[in-house]
């Protein structure tokens, strides 16, 4: 009697340590599933990471080389365009010549007593109604006094 329940007795420690080996076993199994599962995850985040960032190096690229391409028309295009130089000499020979000269201040000061008579009607009508105009900037007192041309706040 006491050899059978030896017997059983190791029997049941025999099947209580292979239940504990395999649960043992299947919870390794499940580790490593997770295991693998993270690392296809991660991989898959890498492989996305690495594609987007090869997409900005390209699209970087294709903008330098459009930039460079850019420069290099406009340096081939004022190569290419003499007549731009002798246009530019001719200005310059015209205003050398004293009739020339003469003519373009004539010009600008008629711009200039232009500027001032639209001034003037304009402060006029606006005297004629009524209307306060604040100063443009603090360097003279009303809005006639300051001129955003000579102004060195403007």
């Amino acid at each position: 009697i006491e050899k059978e329940q030896s017997k059983k007795q190791h029997q049941s420690q025999y099947l209580r340590y292979r239940r504990l080996f395999m649960d043992i076993e299947r919870e390794q199994v499940k580790e490593q599933q997770r295991q693998k599962e993270w690392q296809r995850k991660m991989d898959k985040i890498r492989k996305e990471k690495e594609y987007q960032r090869n997409a900005e190096e390209q699209r970087i690229q294709e903008e330098q080389r459009a930039k460079e391409k850019r420069t290099q028309e406009m340096a081939s295009h004022k190569n290419a365009n003499p007549r731009g130089k002798t246009c530019e000499k001719l200005q310059q020979l015209k205003l050398e010549d004293p009739e020339e000269k003469k003519k373009l201040v004539q010009k600008n000061k008629e711009y200039s007593r232009y500027v001032e008579a639209l001034r003037a009607q304009m402060r006029e009508k606006i005297d004629m109604y009524n209307i306060h105009l604040p100063p443009l900037c603090f360097c003279g007192s009303g809005f006639w006094d300051t001129h955003p041309d000579s102004c060195a706040n403007n």
